[in-house]
């Protein structure tokens, strides 16, 4: 898990420098960018999506064993949880 400010990333905190290009990518968008999943030249993807804050009570945790998920928050301010997956039981079937 990485968490800070997307500006003051340096290269040294990745173990190899394929994330790179997709965190330069994050640096481009802004609270203004459109809505929408958008398709890359190497078979991944990104998601740009306004969500509403909701309270934490009734949410659960979402797990991703064949991707890597990049959160990153471009307007306002919002609380991201986070835990080992080992610590965690399946509410629902992997899907």
């Amino acid at each position: 898990m990485i968490t800070g400010n997307i500006h003051h990333y340096t290269a040294s905190l990745f173990e190899n420098g394929k994330l790179i290009p997709y965190i330069e990518l994050l640096k481009t968008l802004s609270g203004d960018t459109e809505n929408g999943r958008f398709e890359l030249s190497d078979g991944a993807y990104y998601v740009v999506s306004l969500s509403e804050k909701t309270a934490a009570e009734g949410r659960t945790f979402e797990a991703h064993c064949r991707y890597i998920d990049i959160q990153c928050v471009l307007s306002g301010d919002e609380r991201i949880d986070y835990a080992d997956l080992s610590h965690l039981l399946p509410a629902t079937p992997y899907n």
